[in-house]
């Protein structure tokens, strides 16, 4: 008797997280159906966009957010008979810098089977290296995104409520320094810069998104948990109790669901110490998921 698992769900809850673990822990096949349906929908458009790290690094370096890598090499593994992706190659990916290697295997689904930095200016892309740090069970859900200076940052993979988790980490030690919720743009494009980074500091300027505890509109009480939350100061915004009398009033209990607010913020990493604090913008809400 044949048995098939079905994980199925709203967009971006970690669905094909699930569905890849559950494949490896019994021995099944997995049939990635978002890749389905993203080769279908390039298919119509007759559009090619691969969907990779490497092709989202490039993007981000273009416009100068990330370092270039010296030099980049894809070493492709044999597909395994488990795994049926139709979009996204499987291979390891090594993202060469000055003094380290960020390595990814990627067995064609997200987030990347293993994920790694390797110290050197050479260590060898299809090999376990001297010194090699594996990060996979620190960042099992997320994607390297890029470098600038000493500073690899990474994403994860299942975003949320139009959010999603960037982390940043010093390459030559390994030492967590920063972590926080960044708007989910479209496309391969994160919505933050690097105003500085050095060897001990780095500015990094972003679109944070933050998830409230209550819903701003439904009451005088919710505004004043986001501001002490989130350093923002001033009236509650028009637009977010225009956004709860557009989409919450009337129709759902506001006890079942929360604002979310995205707002211009800037995270400021000093010698072990990390301060977020708002910036001059736009502030927007949104109801969640």
């Amino acid at each position: 008797m044949s048995i098939v698992i079905a994980a199925d769900g709203t967009a971006a809850p970690g669905n094909g997280t699930l569905g890849k673990r559950l494949a490896r822990h019994f021995n099944f096949a997995h049939m990635d159906c978002g890749a389905l349906y993203r080769l279908i929908a390039l298919a119509g458009l007759c559009v090619f966009a691969l969907s990779t790290s490497a092709a989202a690094h490039g993007n981000w370096s273009r416009h100068g957010v990330f370092d270039t890598p010296l030099r980049e090499v894809f070493v492709p593994l044999k597909q395994s008979p488990n795994v049926l992706s139709p979009v996204t190659g499987t291979g390891r990916r090594c993202s060469y810098y000055s003094r380290f290697m960020v390595k990814e295997v990627d067995l064609g689904d997200m987030p990347v089977e293993r994920l790694a930095i390797v110290p050197g200016a050479n260590p060898r892309c299809d090999a376990v290296n001297a010194g090699e740090r594996d990060l996979t069970a620190r960042f099992s859900d997320s994607r390297f995104v890029g470098t600038r200076g000493p500073f690899a940052v990474f994403f994860d993979v299942d975003g949320h409520n139009g959010v999603i988790t960037l982390a940043a980490l010093n390459a030559l030690s390994g030492e967590k320094l920063f972590e926080d919720t960044v708007e989910d743009a479209p496309g391969d494009t994160l919505p933050l810069t690097f105003s500085r980074a050095t060897a001990t500091e780095f500015v990094l300027r972003y679109s944070r998104g933050y998830v409230a505890p209550c819903v701003i509109g439904a009451g005088r009480a919710c505004w004043p948990k986001v501001t002490a939350a989130t350093g923002l100061t001033g009236p509650e915004p028009a637009s977010c109790r225009a956004t709860f009398a557009r989409e919450v009033k009337g129709k759902i209990d506001p006890a079942i669901v929360q604002s979310v607010v995205f707002y211009d913020a800037e995270a400021r990493y000093t010698r072990g110490h990390v301060s977020i604090t708002p910036r001059s913008g736009v502030l927007r809400c949104r109801i969640s998921d």
